[in-house]
């Protein structure tokens, strides 16, 4: 248990270019992960700047249809125009309703259910409200405004006369309230296909990178590899090649100062092998001229040795014979 825990503790050894490749993915990622929140923030932004715009487009001009109506408390026309509005997609809900805030006209069905208070009939405004089903909706009302020409126009509302007395400056009177439902679901849906295609083209685009990155960091550092390869050669002794030079930048510089200090040590290792084969014949010579001489002392002292032999025996001799 001890040695597994041993060889797990060990740290993992990651090389430059397996560092500079984790690098670079992780600065890819967090930037290609940056950029796509931003750029999806930014496009839910505009589709709801563009869902309210459009939202109060159709408001204020439902409000201005339907002047002439409420103010002839004409139902029938305002029901008309309330399931006009309703075909666009999303608008789901439509009131007509006048200044004492009597229901004139309805069509479609409020998701939260009653808006009546969330709609004041003398202002403009535009409310993001909660549906129980878990969505948004905005409510955006619209007042519907006449304008009174002077005292006594209020009967020819419908006469020629009033019609050339709308030019004249009147005071504006607000008669009653336009309030829509505008649903968010088709942004939803889209926003969240959009997510989607987006996540799809991070993910590609993040993956594109770090293999480009990969490929790139390879083919620049491949002569450095070979330095390094080369360099373990020369740590065992070897220096026979040499390093292919592929550029002529500092890469290429280094690549062939390295390539002559190997040359250089190369003369250098062979005058040494040379003095080397050298001086072992030299020693052998030498050698062989000392054996020759120990040879030729010993013959001289071994003739000397006889010499010296006979002449006792010459000396004794002559002793005896006398």
């Amino acid at each position: 248990m001890t040695r597994n825990n041993k060889y797990f503790s060990r740290p993992i050894k990651i090389g430059f270019v397996g560092k500079f490749i984790l690098f670079t993915a992780l600065v890819i990622i967090l930037t290609s992960a940056s950029l796509s929140f931003f750029l999806l923030h930014r496009y839910s932004s505009w589709n709801y700047r563009q869902l309210t715009y459009w939202g109060r487009t159709l408001a204020d001009n439902l409000s201005t249809d339907s002047e002439l109506a409420v103010l002839a408390s004409d139902r029938n026309e305002l029901k008309k125009l309330a399931r006009n509005i309703l075909r666009d997609e999303d608008v789901t809900y439509c009131r007509i309703e006048d200044s004492r805030g009597k229901i004139l006209a309805e069509a479609g069905a409020m998701p939260g259910g009653d808006a009546k208070n969330n709609c004041p009939p003398d202002s403009r405004t535009i409310s993001e409200m909660n549906n129980s089903g878990g969505g948004n909706y905005y409510l955006i009302n619209s007042p519907v405004i006449t304008r009174k020409i002077m005292a006594g126009y209020e009967d020819l509302a419908f006469s020629s006369e009033a019609e050339e007395a709308s030019n004249e400056p009147g005071i504006e009177e607000v008669i009653g309230s336009v309030c829509l439902g505008i649903s968010t679901d088709r942004l939803i849906r889209e926003t969240a296909k959009t997510q989607k295609y987006i996540f799809i083209f991070t993910l590609i685009t993040i993956l594109l990178g770090i293999t480009a990155t990969t490929i790139i960091t390879r083919y620049f550092t491949r002569p450095i590899l070979n330095l390094l390869e080369v360099t373990r050669r020369v740590a065992r002794g070897d220096f026979s090649g040499e390093i292919e030079v592929t550029s002529s930048d500092e890469i290429g510089t280094l690549t062939r100062s390295f390539n002559t200090m190997i040359g250089s040590l190369k003369r250098y290792q062979d005058r040494v092998e040379e003095y080397n084969r050298t001086l072992e014949d030299k020693v052998t010579l030498r050698t062989a001229d000392l054996q020759q001489s120990l040879n030729e002392l010993q013959a001289s002292q071994e003739s000397l040795i006889r010499s010296e032999k006979f002449a006792a025996v010459g000396e004794l001799l002559t002793g005896i014979t006398h």
